[in-house]
């Protein structure tokens, strides 16, 4: 085990930019653990990765989990805070001063201490060049009728930041607290998050419910906003939508969607954040057993998933994917003293790259895929093989912490990767005015700060050879400009403010396809 995490390290210094490495350490603290006694504080479990191997330990605390599971360490693998969707504790495991109203929803209100029971339902993400402050993306859900019908879905995504300059350092949070990213009815959970191409800037995504539409935000380091919006893969429709998972591979080029019976397989554009090729792969089941969760090996050829009784492995590279799919492990009968079965759940690939199983019924047992990378059952599934410490029967319930791949690095050689060929979203200039998202796709905006004022102007779009390609006029009463630039080629432009009889650079930005 330690050699293998040493050789993970030296990889990490080969193949990532300088300054995101350390970010390898940011998951290597797991906080577990479901009801332990009838009242808090509880002992409850967790896991240790910083020596290279699975430590288990357990800790006095309040926090329970069910399933939204969102923590995140600091660059030596030190916790920091987490959170199970209804409050946020620091890590000396006390209730942040600030938490009082965050994630607001009747769902929060009605599991309020105990934890959300949405899976994927909250992510945690360093604020890009902030290093002291932390965005954690987040739902609750409301309850609602259509058509006669009763609903509990997300109807709303929101974002709020935690700064560790606060409370004497051990973090709170800033007045940016349940701002809404978009509002609308999503699925439930399954929020992921892949590094953009740049290697600095985040893509997260989320899906609407009753249909194929994906939303992609993007977080930079002045602000987190929806970016685009995309059509495709399957319609998801609430009876198909109770526990699902969404992950990305370790190098963020394929995006695994699951719900109920269906993992769709999706390409990943990290310069644009966009998906292609959409690839759906069945898992009928004659007892009518939808699968949970899934998860990619650490170099991404291998994808898992599992329902209660059985865990699939798919070989991503298969002449046909779809018809490689097996099965790999199927549950042993094995039953706790309590006579739970410690049939599978939720899985995740830890940071031993090892894949780890959470049990449905709840039990302070985890199975493990030892050897993830391996084709068929070399991959090596020994059940209930690892028991979380337990005190007065704690329980790790289903939930797993939901994290990205804080250490992926910036796409070498892509134009794309703008911090390395020097175009940044635009917001250095003398005036204040912010253009983004840099590299854009299909539209850009600039955002104007009260400092410059003038009657009219106009922007314009130079190419490389100094030609005006684009013009759009602007008054002084607009504090927030759209600009389409889908009609022009793939390239780098200057951007010019023409006002008051002055001429005035904003930078370059990157138009990319």
């Amino acid at each position: 085990m330690k050699i293998k995490f040493i050789f993970n390290s030296i990889i990490c210094l080969l193949i990532l930019h300088s300054g995101y490495c350390q970010e390898y350490k940011r998951d290597n603290t797991w906080m577990l653990g479901y009801l332990a006694g009838p009242v808090p504080p509880f002992h409850e479990a967790g896991i240790d990765f910083n020596s290279g191997q699975a430590d288990t330990f357990t800790v006095i605390r309040e926090m329970t989990f069910f399933l939204t599971n969102a923590g995140i360490c600091d660059t030596n693998g030190q916790l920091l805070f987490y959170t199970n969707g209804n409050y946020v504790s620091n890590r000396l495991h006390q209730m942040m001063p600030g938490t009082a109203g965050f994630n607001p929803g009747d769902h929060t209100t009605s599991s309020y201490p105990w934890g959300n029971a949405i899976t994927q339902g909250a992510m945690i993400i360093p604020w890009p060049e902030n290093p002291l402050q932390y965005v954690i993306i987040h739902m609750s859900s409301e309850d609602f009728t259509v058509n006669g019908w009763y609903y509990e879905r997300p109807t709303s995504l929101m974002y709020s930041v935690i700064d560790m300059n606060l409370d004497s350092g051990l973090g709170d949070f800033t007045s940016i607290k349940n701002e809404l990213l978009i509002s609308d009815t999503l699925v439930n959970g399954r929020i992921a998050a892949c590094k953009h191409a740049n290697g600095r800037d985040w893509w997260i995504i989320a899906h609407e419910t009753w249909s194929d539409q994906f939303y992609f935000f993007l977080m930079n380091p002045d602000t987190v906003y929806l970016h685009s919006s995309q059509h495709i893969g399957p319609v998801i429709i609430p009876q198909e939508d109770v526990i699902g998972s969404a992950v990305f591979t370790n190098d963020g080029n394929k995006l695994a969607y699951q719900t109920d019976s269906i993992i769709t397989i999706y390409d990943f554009d990290r310069c644009t954040g966009t998906l292609s090729n959409a690839l759906e792969i069945y898992f009928p089941d004659t007892l009518n057993l939808s699968l949970l969760s899934c998860s990619f090996s650490s170099s991404g050829r291998y994808l898992y998933a599992c329902n209660n009784f059985h865990i699939f492995q798919i070989d991503m590279q298969a002449g046909d994917i779809a018809a490689s799919k097996t099965i790999v492990a199927t549950y042993d009968g094995f039953r706790t003293s309590h006579n739970f079965r410690t049939i599978f759940n939720q899985m995740k690939l830890a940071p031993d790259n090892k894949i780890y199983v959470s049990t449905a019924e709840g039990s302070y047992y985890f199975h493990e895929i030892n050897d993830p990378d391996s084709a068929g059952i070399l991959c090596d599934i020994t059940q209930h093989s690892m028991i979380l410490p337990s005190y007065l029967d704690a329980l790790n319930a289903l939930s797993m912490p939901n994290t990205p791949n804080y250490a992926l690095g910036a796409l070498t050689g892509s134009v794309c990767d703008s911090l390395s060929i020097g175009v940044n979203e635009i917001g250095d200039n003398a005036f204040g005015i912010i253009v983004f998202p840099n590299p854009a796709n299909d539209k850009i905006y600039l955002k104007f700060n009260e400092r410059y004022l003038f009657t009219k102007g106009e922007i314009r779009l130079y190419n490389v050879l100094g030609e005006c390609v684009l013009t759009k006029l602007v008054h002084s009463q607009v504090d927030l400009l759209e600009i389409s630039v889908h009609t022009l080629q793939q390239g780098i432009y200057s951007i010019v403010l023409i006002s008051n009889e002055n001429s005035e650079s904003l930078g370059q930005i990157s138009i990319i396809r």
